[in-house]
């Protein structure tokens, strides 16, 4: 028979989790509870945070943005410092589902289902985030890259408690675009595509992309970063379109019926490049990044 516990702190999260291998940690529950009552889980204990207060917490100690567990998507979304100093992930946390799983749902815990339609980890992993793990036999922390490894597979522990996710602030001069590809508005992604374009005067002097949805787990575009680097700010969708970088994620793509591999490797690449034109364009509202519908 399946048990709930919800332990009042962090410590007695990690201490139930560390005497059951057969449990399952619940934080937002919009990814959990669905595959409980589907029966696709079937843990004999769920661990739920819900009272743990102190996972909660959401705060900026500079240069970086600490996210305890319970830190709600809509929370991620709305913190108009957020939206100032990262941008990208309020940019994303909007796309997320409806208000409903934004209220409820959470970042960490979207991170660590490893949902490859997942909103929140190509623009985590554009950021260079890291997840703060705790068990009884100590804590590590986590990029993105080397906590998701496939589809809906991560390389935490049974007895590993994700808490928190840190964040690096980025400074003014580093611009965002975020776009996201899906079959009906609230779904998950068919495709996502996180940019960060740092300009000097009109030049690319950084760049970070990240391609999401249609492959087995968000990737950064090393290629197309070094490509974009010295190049003027108005010709960078069309550097990102003649790269020819998709060639090297051929091997990792997720096709289905509705997208089949064909229609990827012709779309991923115009996708990155409007989403590459919306970073990099100078006189690009910044405010406007919840308006956008693609």
């Amino acid at each position: 028979m399946l048990t709930l516990e919800r332990p009042r702190t962090t410590a007695e999260a990690i201490d139930l989790l560390a005497g059951d291998a057969e449990s399952r940690v619940l934080a937002g529950g919009q990814s959990l509870v669905p595959l409980l009552t589907l029966g696709f889980a079937e843990p004999e204990m769920v661990v739920s945070l819900d009272r743990c207060a102190e996972l909660d917490d959401l705060t900026i100690e500079e240069p970086t943005l600490r996210a305890g567990a319970m830190v709600t998507t809509r929370r991620i979304e709305l913190d108009p410092l957020i939206s100032q100093r990262c941008g990208l992930l309020a940019a994303a946390a909007a796309k997320v589902g409806s208000p409903h799983v934004r209220n409820f749902g959470t970042l960490v815990g979207n991170l660590c289902h490893a949902d490859p339609g997942s909103d929140l980890i190509p623009a985590a992993l554009c950021l260079g985030a890291e997840v703060e793990v705790r068990s009884s036999r100590g804590s590590r922390r986590l990029s993105v890259d080397e906590l998701v490894e496939g589809p809906f597979v991560t390389s935490l522990a049974d007895d590993e408690l994700a808490v928190a996710a840190h964040l690096p602030l980025r400074s003014p001069s580093w611009r965002h675009g975020y776009r996201k590809l899906a079959l009906r508005v609230g779904d998950l992604a068919v495709a996502t595509a996180a940019a960060l374009v740092r300009l000097e005067d009109d030049t690319v002097a950084e760049a970070r992309l990240v391609v999401g949805g249609a492959l087995r787990r968000a990737t950064r575009i090393g290629r197309l970063e070094s490509a974009l680097a010295g190049t003027v700010a108005s010709e960078a969708a069309g550097v990102a379109l003649a790269t020819g970088w998709i060639d090297d994620l051929a091997g990792d793509l997720l096709p289905d019926a509705a997208t089949p591999p064909e229609y990827l490797r012709a779309m991923l690449p115009r996708f990155v490049a409007a989403t590459v034109r919306d970073a990099a364009d100078p006189l690009r509202d910044e405010d406007r990044y919840g308006q956008r519908e693609h």
